[in-house]
């Protein structure tokens, strides 16, 4: 998934963002300050893998085999047309929603200006300037800035500011103004699935995503379609006994999934 809307078009998406937005919780200033929709269960869920998400062949196994295939498209959607940071800098700024224990932020720190590119293990043109991840978890952003120390090149970028990991949600991001339109790319990986129905939906979380992604920016994310092959593969293999199996039971939701016509209904704004 990746959505990159003309300045005229993505204006006017947001204003129809908006609305469905007022008609989903009726946000208030006040309110979008105090509201998340992060589902406590499925926080307390992933939290409670934390010591395994760096594990390359643990219950986030195939996050770490995706991340390669990530970057991958990231720089194809790169490839497609010119970009210019809005900070006006060589490289881009990133905002990875939804962090976890930084597999994908981590990897993407490491493509920062300054990094030497002997120390580029993937091939991606992707540029970058800067890395904000955020995730409402503090046991995984912990997690992520412990695992980030280890190695000195990026813990010197968390020195520096370029590479930045904030215990927050979208939506409190959202309500701080320096934060309207400043970023280039946003991702969201595997998060759409989580969030709470009863809080929020697809198109109001990804209305939120649009407002910090400046005009002409690309905002790129992948989540679990609800459909019988995903259900094979991700319910039923996914999280069947070990040694089949590769995540607890419970990981996946399977009517918090995202539909092909809402998917549908998202792209089309």
């Amino acid at each position: 998934m990746a959505l990159r809307p003309p300045s005229r078009i993505l204006n006017a998406n947001l204003n129809l963002l908006r609305q469905l937005t007022r008609k989903a919780t009726a946000p208030t200033t006040q309110f979008v300050r105090n509201h998340s929709s992060v589902s406590e269960d499925e926080l307390s869920h992933f939290s409670a893998l934390g010591n395994s998400w760096w594990d390359p062949v643990g219950p986030s196994r195939a996050l770490h085999l995706m991340n390669p295939l990530r970057h991958e498209f990231i720089a194809s959607c790169l490839a497609d047309g010119s970009m210019e940071s809005a900070s006006g800098k060589k490289g881009l700024k990133y905002l990875d929603v939804g962090c976890g224990g930084g597999i994908f932020a981590e990897s993407m720190a490491r493509r920062i200006l300054d990094t030497p590119s002997t120390s580029t293990s993937n091939n991606s043109t992707t540029t970058t300037d800067s890395v904000l991840a955020i995730d409402p978890s503090p046991t995984l952003i912990q997690i992520a800035k412990k695992h980030a120390r280890t190695d000195p090149l990026i813990d010197s970028h968390l020195r520096t500011g370029k590479f930045t990991y904030r215990n927050t949600t979208l939506e409190e991001l959202v309500a701080e103004e320096s934060s309207t339109q400043a970023f280039d790319v946003v991702t969201l990986f595997e998060v759409l699935e989580h969030i709470d129905p009863a809080t929020s939906s697809p198109v109001a979380f990804l209305g939120n995503c649009l407002r910090l992604l400046r005009p002409g920016g690309w905002l790129v994310g992948s989540t679990i379609a609800r459909s019988l092959p995903s259900f094979v593969v991700n319910q039923v293999i996914a999280e069947a006994p070990w040694p089949v199996g590769v995540v607890p039971r419970g990981t996946h939701e399977w009517t918090a999934r995202t539909g092909l016509t809402d998917a549908h209904i998202v792209i089309g704004l």
